[in-house]
Order: structure tokens, then C-alpha cells, then sequence
């Protein structure tokens, strides 16, 4: 591989980055998206020549985005992201956190929401849009996305609640409105946190259109590829 440039050189001062996810449409352009601390929880950033410069930072939320995972549609001009999102509420504690404090799971789990994030770009990432939410009140972690060249997504999804659950959800309107498909319910009863959940769905698109996504049943003893000519039936 012959080196590329560092997509970003002016490396800021105790930034701290973290899960990287980098995508290209095989027309020589690439697509980054990262986390970062303390200079915007989530950035993107472009190369229209296979590595060699890349575009500023851009941040696309401003609100506490996780493992956020890039999707490039056939055509290249539309990338979508998805992203474990999370905000404090007014519950949040005001003081230093106890370690030791039993009830912190608690405190936590009634001062910070969680959601599924979705953002879309309709321009070969240069603005972005936040769409609605897939999982608007979950601790949802996704691990793939897709989307075609009309807009629709697919993204699939742990989430928390009753043993790591693996969902699939889909959008036909871009962003509009979303329908969940259940894969494993649940997943791993005795794993509650979304992230414990390792047996992940992944969907995949072919040169036909088709939406595959692959999956493992509840004790990881089968594995199986569902296949949607349709992205319906």
C-alpha cells in the first residue's frame, strides 16, 4: 500500500479519537468518519483523490456519538451514517462519580438518553442532514449501513433490553419513517448491555439492489443470510 496523507495534520491538543470507519465508492474517493473528544463528538471528513489531501474536519453532531459506521451508495453521491447516540438528561449527577457506588448503573441508566442515530448526505458528504431516529429511545449499537442510490438505508443494530436483541432497521423514504425487523429476541438473555451483544447482524447490498443481511441465531449455533429482492418480503 503506498502511503497516503494523514487526513488530518493539525492534530489538536489532547484530542483523543476513536473508532475510525473509512469507506470508498472505487471512483478514487474516500470517505472517513471518527469520533473525537473535546473538539466535536463526531467528524467526517473526504478525498476526492484516492488519499492524497483530505477535507477539513467537519462534525456532523454535536451530541455524544459511539462507533459510528459509514454506507456509500452505488453511485457514490450518498453516504449515510449510523451512530450510538447519547445525551445527559436533567437526572444526570452534578458531582464526581463513585466507582464503588452500587446504585451507579442506575444513576447512569436515568442520566444519560440513548438513542439510534442516522445522518444522510444527498451530496457526496459535503452537507449533512440528521435523520429521524431508527431507535429513537434505546441503547442501540450499529454495526453496518448501507444505502442505494434512491435513498433508501438499512442499518443493523444490537440494543439493549431483555438480552441483547439484533435488530435490522430500514428506511424506504430516506429517513423519513423506519420499520424494525427483528432478527434474535433476545439475544444473549443473560448479556443486558447492547455491547456485550458480539453476534451482530451485518446487511449488505448487491449489484442487483438486493438487501442481504447476515446473522447468527440466539445461542450462536446457526448462521444464516436473510436476502429482500425488494427490501419488503
Amino acid at each position: 500500500m503506498p502511503p497516503i496523507a494523514f487526513p488530518e495534520r493539525d492534530i489538536q491538543k489532547n484530542a483523543l479519537y476513536f473508532d475510525p470507519w473509512i469507506e470508498t465508492d472505487r471512483r478514487g474517493h474516500a470517505y472517513l468518519v471518527y469520533g473525537r473528544f473535546r473538539a466535536g463528538p463526531m467528524q467526517f471528513q473526504r478525498s476526492r483523490d484516492g488519499g492524497v489531501q483530505w477535507s477539513k474536519p467537519q462534525a456532523i453532531s454535536h451530541a455524544s456519538a459511539d462507533r459510528p459506521v459509514l454506507g456509500i451508495s452505488p453511485d457514490g453521491r450518498i453516504p449515510a451514517i449510523a451512530a450510538a447516540m447519547s445525551e445527559k438528561t436533567a437526572d444526570f449527577p452534578s458531582g464526581v462519580l463513585n466507582g464503588e457506588d452500587p446504585q451507579l448503573a442506575e444513576t447512569l441508566r436515568k442520566g444519560i438518553r440513548h438513542s439510534g442515530g442516522a445522518f444522510l448526505s444527498d451530496s457526496f458528504g459535503t452537507d449533512w442532514k440528521q435523520l429521524n431516529s431508527p431507535l429513537p429511545d434505546a441503547h442501540a449499537i450499529p454495526f453496518s449501513i448501507v444505502v442505494n442510490n434512491t435513498g433508501q438505508i438499512a442499518a443493523g443494530w444490537i440494543v439493549e433490553g431483555g438480552g441483547s436483541n439484533s435488530i435490522v432497521t430500514i428506511s424506504r423514504n430516506g429517513g423519513g419513517t423506519w420499520e424494525q425487523t427483528v432478527l434474535v429476541d433476545p439475544l444473549q438473555p443473560d448479556r443486558n448491555h447492547a455491547f456485550n451483544g458480539e453476534r451482530f447482524p451485518v446487511p449488505a447490498l448487491d449489484g442487483e439492489g438486493a438487501l442481504h443481511v447476515a446473522d447468527v441465531d440466539r445461542w450462536a449455533g446457526e448462521l444464516r443470510v436473510r436476502t429482500s429482492a425488494d427490501w419488503n418480503t
